[in-house]
């Protein structure tokens, strides 16, 4: 039996979602160093290895991976619709609901955080200079609050006059996220089951367009819109295609052409968002095969236990980093090495438990779960502890006597014994549309 055959999930794609997330962390936690400082070293020597550290910490972002790395699952979720229009609307609304709700509570924690913190005087901490700042969740006008909770804040501002407020730099990912997931649900479902060849003719002059806006300078005129950074998604598009072709296939060869011209034009504009889309798609079109013959097992396993974690830590990492590298900064951590060894791994680090934290509370909240049965019996309890027996209030009504156990804490499946009930179905777990630890059985 072969390895792929072994798993029920694919390792290439948790090690991209594990090593972008990674990228992210590290990216926001070296906001507290900056380019200059490489040339204010004591010597060429010094100068050089600032250098090599700065390039390592801060020239990166995972935000194309993911951007790449969506577009690829986006295809393989509509191969699974075999071309079905009522699929395909159910596939994306199921994808909707995982991304959202957990963006909707992280945003109401950080909020929450914030104003903590600004009542006692700690505005700084989120604040203030030296680290990611962030404005007050009182300073968002209602139209910004909208457009940050309904992802549209990167663009609103071409329909409205008043300028956009991202409250969070997550929500300005997921604001491109979201639209390029709304065009490609838009496009399959008008193509219905031509929508393969339709998404990829889509992804190529989509592309073309991106690249005739950037040389009349006209990206301004799209700012916030999916023209701005299609490329980034469109090659995840591409990538799922070529990984499914024969060799012997010209198209095969022909959208791995795309890809190659993209990571040459990224590198030649110093565009290192097109360059990491660029070889992530790459990688997901030929690496996949490659990774399920020669990684073992156990490392396809570890890597399946974390891959679900990176979703919290990326809605969480940002403020618990924040608030990290100012208070070290205020302990008088300046030094560049003292920053490079300390208040960056420091934040990482504090950024990565806020993450796990946060995905242990959407556990909790999944593990208190209320079923329409449930509050029947609860009803009945409060009704026997009260004395207000329906036989009492109304004589003349007839009503079955209530049962209660003596202990009134009983898990799930011991109460739906009670009062005669039948066993119930399992309600919908939250976990069941998220991305958490506990969504992996």
């Amino acid at each position: 039996m072969t390895n792929q055959t072994m798993r029920n999930r694919e390792p290439l794609l948790d090690l991209i979602r594990i090593i972008a997330c990674m990228i992210v962390v590290m990216h926001h936690a070296s906001v507290v160093l900056v380019w200059e400082e490489a040339a204010v070293a004591d010597s060429p020597f010094w100068s050089t290895v600032r250098g090599g550290v700065l390039n390592f910490l801060k020239h990166g972002t995972g935000t194309p991976i993911f951007f790449a790395l969506a577009g690829f699952l986006i295809m393989g979720t509509l191969d699974r619709t075999a071309g079905n229009r009522v699929k395909m609307a159910q596939s994306f609304w199921r994808r909707f609901r995982r991304i959202i709700p957990p963006y909707w509570l992280a945003v109401g924690v950080t909020a929450g955080l914030f104003l903590t913190l600004e009542s006692l005087g700690l505005k700084g901490l989120f604040a203030g200079g030296g680290a990611l700042e962030f404005t007050s969740p009182r300073e968002l006008s209602k139209t910004q609050w909208l457009g940050n909770l309904a992802l549209i804040e990167t663009w609103r501002p071409l329909i409205s006059a008043e300028p956009n407020a991202i409250f969070t730099r997550v929500a300005w990912t997921l604001c491109y996220h979201e639209q390029f997931i709304f065009v490609a649900m838009v496009l399959a479902i008008l193509a219905g089951s031509k929508w393969r060849g339709l998404l990829i003719t889509s992804a190529v002059a989509l592309t073309v367009f991106q690249v005739f806006l950037y040389d009349t300078g006209a990206t301004h005129r799209t700012d916030g819109l999916f023209f701005d950074r299609w490329y980034v998604f469109g090659c995840g598009l591409m990538a799922w295609e070529i990984g499914r072709r024969p060799g012997s296939d010209y198209a095969k060869w022909a959208l791995s052409a795309v890809l190659v011209i993209g990571l040459y034009a990224g590198a030649a504009a110093y565009d290192i968002e097109v360059q990491l889309a660029s070889i992530t798609a790459l990688i997901l079109a030929f690496g996949s095969t490659w990774i399920n013959e020669t990684v073992r097992d156990a490392s396809a396993r570890r890597w399946a236990k974390l891959a679900p974690w990176t979703y919290p830590i990326f809605l969480m990492h940002l403020p618990a980093e924040t608030i990290c590298i100012r208070f070290l900064t205020d302990l008088g951590l300046l030094g560049f090495w003292q920053r490079v060894l300390i208040v960056v791994p420091l934040a990482m680090t504090c950024g990565i438990v806020a993450g796990v934290a946060f995905g242990k509370l959407v556990n909790f909240l999944d593990s208190v779960t209320i079923e329409k049965s449930d509050l029947v019996t609860a009803g009945q309890w409060i009704i026997a502890k009260s004395g207000l027996s329906p036989r009492r209030i109304w004589q003349e009504a007839e009503a079955l006597p209530i049962r209660i156990a003596p202990s009134d804490e009983r898990p799930r499946q011991a109460r739906d014994g009670i009062a005669g009930r039948q066993p119930t179905a399992p309600a919908p777990r939250l976990s069941d549309l998220t991305p958490w630890p506990n969504a992996t059985r």
